[in-house]
């Protein structure tokens, strides 16, 4: 019988195959994505992933949703002892990442639509806001995402800070609060008064970043 706690994939891809197991808290759509863009150096939005079904077809994972009737599948009394993923190009032409080019050396728009940013930027925020530890740790995932595919935008290290606190990791909000006034976050009023930033407040580190923004008035 399937494992509950651990999922075992088939990932086909331009006639390679890899296996691999995930933890099913771990297994959301941008989890895998980020994955396959990674495991096989491709571009984000360059492909479709698609997942074949009890059946043989092939399921368009294109929302979460969609991830959640695969799980939903593998909690049949007869689920799959495999999870077979396909990757399919959109263009062979742009899929590929060059060997001597990093993803976090590309512009936006070779990376990721506007659109498709702003729909994964939407999702994490509203994860943020959640009470549940599973949400708040797949908005991290999001934000990581977003912040390698615009590193300069403070509010995106700034709203990681708020889930790192939600997350009750003191060390990891001073680290992105670092790095949102490196990109040039300036809002006093929003780090004294954010609720969820309130932890900090006793933290000498918090301290010494307002000593920086400070001095740059």
């Amino acid at each position: 019988m399937q494992n509950k706690q651990t999922l075992r994939l088939k990932i086909y891809f331009n006639g390679e195959v890899r296996r691999i197991s995930v933890p099913e808290h771990q297994f959301t759509l941008v989890h895998l994505q980020t994955f396959v863009e990674l495991l096989f150096r491709i571009r984000s939005s360059s492909y479709t992933l698609k997942y074949e079904d009890n059946e043989g077809d092939l399921i368009t994972l294109f929302l979460d949703e969609d991830v959640q009737e695969l799980l939903l599948q593998q909690s049949s009394p007869f689920p799959q002892p495999l999870i077979h993923i396909h990757i399919i190009p959109k263009s062979t032409n742009s899929i590929f990442i060059p060997e001597d080019q990093s993803q976090t050396d590309q512009p936006f728009s070779q990376i990721a639509s506007e659109k498709q940013f702003q729909k994964l930027q939407e999702q994490a925020i509203f994860l943020a806001k959640s009470d549940s530890e599973k949400d708040l740790h797949r908005s991290k995932i999001l934000f990581k995402r977003l912040v390698r595919y615009s590193p300069k935008q403070p509010t995106l290290h700034y709203n990681m800070a708020i889930v790192e606190c939600r997350l009750k990791n003191e060390f990891g909000a001073i680290g992105a609060l670092h790095r949102a006034v490196d990109a040039g976050f300036s809002n006093l009023h929003h780090l004294l008064n954010n609720r969820f930033l309130s932890s900090l407040h006793q933290n000498v580190q918090f301290g010494l970043l307002l000593n920086r923004l400070l001095e740059t008035d």
